[in-house]
Parts: structure tokens; C-alpha cells; sequence
């Protein structure tokens, strides 16, 4: 036997919401979407990767513009620091090295402007804070001010005394990432790397730039005859060692070197050195199409939990816990980690690893009962979550809520994606609200006969209300044939489970003989049901039988009560109906005034034939 489920007070919100049928002075109802509450951000911002790539804090470094700044000569530059607020700032004290050698060229020019920040800040309240929103951000602000490049300077630490600093170069203007470099350093502190590693970076910008003299590092070795020529090097550029003795950087190309063999050593941190024997000689020897095969990722990633599965692109690949951290080995690029624990909340966070980075990841799970109840409070990042967790109905809980634009942005998009992730988890409110928005054509193109299928599925499942928002569809034809039997057989399921508008319903059906055998007296008794469930459309009905003396006998001071009722609460037709017992002194005596002030509250709540009293 199906039994019908329990909802919450807030899940099924829809006061009185249901398609009704009425007599001639009440027009039909309807039908609203149900729900609890729902979300405002799709991923808790706690959530933070302390890796590389992605920031916790990004300082901009407002470098004054200099006379004349107008013109177009030079490459218009801004300058950014990411990584934890300490880093950043080591970053920054450490930059004047990086300047120094960029500017003495005269290619360049650090631009800053206040329009820059204003710009960044509004992005940020615009698209919320996190890695990738950041970047958007960060690039939206550059291209408005006509910065030619972003360039974006980081570090991590790669072993004890050493860091690995990594210059990238965006363009503004194709949200593209179009140049990066990773160098090593070593110093007791990032401050001190830094400065000594920051020169390496800014050579390589240049000579990435088309700078030529950038390109060639000190060398030890003599003069010589030999010559070569590096090219097609991917990735680029990359440090070039001759039997061990730093040359420069490639793709290049190599004068005066010593003849005969040697040993060359093509190296990049995160990558496994490329070594080749060579044979140098006055005829230039040229090498092309090598690549680096990079190095796996280190990923560590520590959780709150007493045991949790850590999955990366959909693999299971260990575990970790409270006391113990899960240690791995990643391919780098795009990843999607995910920490999976019984009873808590579903950590996710995509990520982008760099070749050799050893990167942290603290997963903080959270107790999914707890969720629920911060959810059903009205908690909309925690209904994300609940809702990220497998719990449907805070799927549900988050859809009402952008559909309703009730503590977030209205987005039908949104909620027509979140039913259908509780639909398809089962959730009977779920699918009912989905049904709900095909039949109205909202966040999907309009469909009658989907919304009459995701209805008979919440039905089928025991949402009475279903049942109910289903006769309604028959008895008017919509999605299909009209079924007026069929309408009365869903209205009574749903009357008999406690769903007060299809006992009004099934009511209209009896008074007017549609899909059943005319019975005004059997309408009253299901007007008389609905209305004592506070359904003041049913009140204004049973009013109207006590008015006419129809199925039961004439009564004008029950009548008036109920009409007032029914005014009292929104209903426009009943206020018109009173008016009209007012005028006619129907219940007592005779007031004009009462009934023109009546027959006016009714035309102006939109009622329209009252607006001719």
C-alpha cells in the first residue's frame, strides 16, 4: 500500500494554491508552485584551494601612470599578487627587482588607475568571490581601461629553502591566459627567493616579448665555433644547460659555443629535464618539436571527518580523515576532487594543477542534518549544500526560492535546473513544482502534456496536491482530452487525502453535473469541507448555495457572513456578492453606501463586473 509522505509546513508553502472552480461570480484560481526555501550561492567560498593557481587574496599593485601616459607607446601593463595575504605582500616588496629589468627596455608601462579597482570591486558583488570569478574579474576591469596584458605573479614553496615562482600573462581582451613561466629559487624566506628569481621572471617576459638579448643567460663557457639553434619547444621557454653550464633560455639560438660533444639538459620546474647528446659544430645544429612530459601533481587533502572517499575526475583514489590526510599523485590541468562521507555534505572543488605543484586542500564536510534544519530556516548556501549532498528536497527548497526570487535573484533558469535534480531524486515536490513551471513556460518552453506527466508521477507517489493540479488539466482539456470523470476521480483521491481546494473542486463538478451525476446538495457538503480548511474561495461558494437556496435553504445572515469572509481575505467576487445583499437588503437592511464602497473595493482588486455598480 502507498502511503501518502510527510511534508514539511514550508515545503508545501502554496497557501490556497490550486487551480478552483467556482460558480459564475468566482473565476478560476492557479495552480502555485510548493517548496521550502533555497540557495544563494552554488559552492561555499570557505572552500578555498591554498595551491598556485588558485588565490585566496589578490593584492593589486598601483603603480602611479607616468606623464604622458596617454599615448600608445609601450605594452600597458597591470601588475597583480596572488596567493595567502602574507605571500602576496613578500610578492609586492620583492617587485621593484621584477620592474627594474622590464622597464630598462622600454617596452613597457605599469599602468594603475582608480577606474581599475571600481570596476574590479563591482564585478566581485556582481559574480561573488572565488578563483575563477577572480580571474573574470580581474580581466573584465583590464580590458575596460585598455590594459594591453594582466600580469600575475605567485609562488609556492616546492622543498625546504626553495620556492617555485610562476609569472602568468593574461590578455584582457580574449580572457585568455598567453604566457606563463615557472622559475626556481632558493632563500630562507619568499621574500629573499623573490628577489633573487624575480630577474629570471622578467627576462623571460622579455624575451617571450621579442626581447633577443633577454634571452641568453651568463655563461662560463669560451668562445667557440659550434652553433645551435632550439626550436618548437613546448612547453616554452625553458632554461638550456651545455654539460651542465646555464646557457639561457629557448626556443633561441646559440653562437660561439665549444665544438664537438656535449650533453644538453632542457629544463622547466614542474617537468622532467629533456637530455640529449649532441655533437656542436660551425654548421648550426638545430633541434625542433621537443616536449617536456610533465611531472604528476602532489595533491594533499585533509578533511573533518572521522573517514571520508576522495574521488578526483570520478576515480576513487583513497581516503582521508581527521588524523590523517590523503597524499596524491594528480595528473595536472583541470581536476574535480570530491570528498564523499556518509552523513555529511559532499565536498566538490575544481581545481587547476600545475605540472610538480604541491598543492592543500582542506575539505570541510558538513553534518547534513544540520544542513536540513539551516535550510528549512532559510539558509540559502546551506540548502546548496543539503542539496549538493543528495537531499532532494532542499533541491527543492532552492528551486522555490529562485522562482520565486524569495532571498535570491529570480531565475527560472536556476529552478528549473533544481527540480529537476529533485525530480529525477525522487522528490514528489520536486516534480510537481517542475510540472508546474512547463505548464506556465517558464525556465523551459511550454508543455502541457509534460507538465500532465510530472504531475500523474507526484501523484502516483502520494502528493495529493499533484492529484489535485491533475484533475485540473483533465476537466480543462490541457495537455489532452478533456476527462471530466477522470477530473472528478483525481478531485476526490486528493479531497480524501486533505487537499481543501480539490473538495471545492469536486464540488463545481457536482453542482454543475460535469464528469459526475448533478448534486448541489452533495457541492455543499464539499464546499462546507473546503471552507472549514480556510479556503475562502469555497466560503464565497457555499455563500452563493445559502444566497439561492440551492442544495440547501435559503439563509442571508449565513450568506453575508461567509461573503465577508471571503472579501476579508482577497476574494474579489465575494465583496461584489455582499455588495449586491447590501442593495437589495438580503439579510438585513437596506445600505447603498456599503454596498457602493463594496462594489468599488471589488472593481479595483480586479473584478470587473462590479466596476459598472
Amino acid at each position: 500500500m502507498k502511503h501518502s509522505p510527510k511534508w514539511t509546513r514550508r515545503e508545501l508553502a502554496a497557501k490556497n494554491g490550486g487551480e478552483s472552480c467556482q460558480p459564475e461570480v468566482l473565476s478560476a484560481g492557479s495552480a502555485q508552485p510548493i517548496g521550502i526555501r533555497g540557495m544563494k550561492m552554488l559552492r561555499n567560498d570557505s572552500h578555498r584551494l591554498k595551491a598556485l593557481l588558485v588565490s585566496s587574496l589578490v593584492l593589486f599593485l598601483w603603480m602611479p601612470a607616468a606623464a604622458g601616459a596617454e599615448d600608445d607607446d609601450g605594452v600597458r601593463v597591470f601588475l597583480i599578487f596572488s596567493g595567502s595575504d602574507k605571500d602576496a605582500k613578500a610578492l609586492e616588496q620583492s617587485a621593484p627587482r621584477f620592474r627594474s629589468v622590464v622597464l630598462k627596455e622600454g617596452l613597457v608601462k605599469f599602468a594603475g588607475s582608480k577606474e581599475m579597482e571600481a570596476v574590479y570591486s563591482q564585478c566581485n558583488s556582481e559574480v561573488g568571490v572565488g578563483a575563477t570569478s577572480e580571474r573574470e574579474c580581474q580581466l573584465r576591469a583590464a580590458n575596460r581601461i585598455a590594459i594591453d596584458q594582466l600580469l600575475e605573479l605567485s609562488a609556492m614553496e616546492s622543498g625546504k629553502n626553495a620556492f617555485d615562482l610562476q609569472l602568468q600573462v593574461w590578455a584582457p581582451d580574449s580572457n585568455e591566459l598567453v604566457f606563463e613561466i615557472v622559475v626556481e629559487s632558493e632563500g630562507k624566506s619568499l621574500k629573499v627567493a623573490a628577489k633573487e628569481g624575480f630577474p629570471k621572471l622578467a627576462a623571460a617576459y622579455l624575451c617571450w616579448s621579442g626581447v633577443g638579448s633577454a634571452c641568453n643567460g651568463p655563461s662560463d663557457l669560451g668562445n667557440g665555433t659550434g652553433r645551435l639553434e632550439i626550436l618548437d619547444v613546448t612547453p616554452s621557454p625553458v632554461t638550456v644547460l651545455l654539460d651542465g653550464t646555464e646557457l639561457g633560455l629557448a626556443p633561441n639560438q646559440f653562437l660561439d659555443l665549444p665544438a664537438g660533444p656535449a650533453e644538453l639538459t632542457l629544463k622547466l620546474p614542474g617537468y622532467s629535464p629533456y637530455v640529449v647528446a649532441v655533437d656542436l659544430s660551425a654548421t648550426t645544429t638545430t633541434l625542433s618539436g621537443i616536449v617536456l612530459a610533465p611531472l604528476p601533481a602532489v595533491l594533499s587533502i585533509q578533511c573533518n571527518v572521522a573517514a571520508a572517499e576522495v574521488v578526483v575526475n570520478g576515480e576513487v583514489r583513497g581516503t582521508c580523515s581527521k588524523d590523517a590526510a590523503a597524499s596524491l599523485e594528480v595528473e595536472s590541468g583541470a581536476v574535480l576532487v570530491e570528498v564523499r562521507s556518509a552523513g555529511f555534505s559532499t565536498f566538490s572543488e575544481r581545481l587547476e594543477l600545475m605540472p610538480g605543484a604541491r598543492s592543500t586542500l582542506e575539505a570541510d564536510l558538513k553534518d547534513v542534518s544540520e544542513l536540513e534544519k539551516a535550510c528549512e530556516a532559510g539558509d540559502p548556501a546551506r540548502c546548496w549544500e543539503a542539496c549538493e549532498s543528495g537531499h532532494m528536497p532542499s533541491c527543492t527548497t532552492l528551486g522555490f526560492m529562485y522562482s520565486n526570487g524569495d532571498g535570491v535573484p529570480l531565475d527560472d533558469d536556476k529552478a528549473f535546473t533544481l527540480y529537476t535534480m529533485a525530480c529525477n531524486g525522487n522528490s514528489s515536490a520536486g516534480c510537481y513544482n517542475l510540472a508546474f513551471l512547463y505548464k506556465k513556460g517558464r525556465g523551459a518552453t511550454k508543455n502541457a502534456t509534460k507538465a500532465r506527466s510530472l504531475y500523474q508521477a507526484a501523484c502516483d507517489d502520494g502528493l495529493m496536491t499533484a492529484c489535485r493540479s491533475l484533475g485540473f488539466m483533465l476537466q480543462k482539456g490541457e495537455g489532452g482530452s478533456e476527462d471530466n470523470e477522470g477530473a472528478a476521480a483525481l478531485y476526490k483521491t486528493a479531497c480524501d487525502g486533505g487537499e481543501a481546494a480539490a473538495c471545492n473542486n469536486l464540488g463545481y463538478l457536482y453542482r454543475e453535473g460535469l464528469g459526475v451525476k448533478e448534486d448541489i446538495g452533495e457541492a455543499a457538503v464539499l464546499y462546507e469541507k473546503s471552507c472549514g480548511a480556510n479556503l475562502q474561495a469555497a466560503c464565497n461558494n457555499l455563500a452563493f448555495l445559502y444566497q439561492q437556496g440551492q442544495g440547501v435553504g435559503v439563509d442571508y445572515k449565513k450568506a453575508r457572513t461567509l461573503y465577508q469572509g471571503a472579501c476579508d481575505d482577497g476574494v474579489m467576487a465575494a465583496c461584489s456578492s455582499l455588495a449586491f445583499m447590501h442593495k437589495n437588503a438580503q439579510g438585513g437592511s437596506e445600505d447603498t453606501d456599503a454596498a457602493k464602497k463594496l462594489f468599488k473595493k471589488a472593481c479595483d482588486g480586479g473584478y470587473v463586473k462590479a466596476c459598472s455598480y
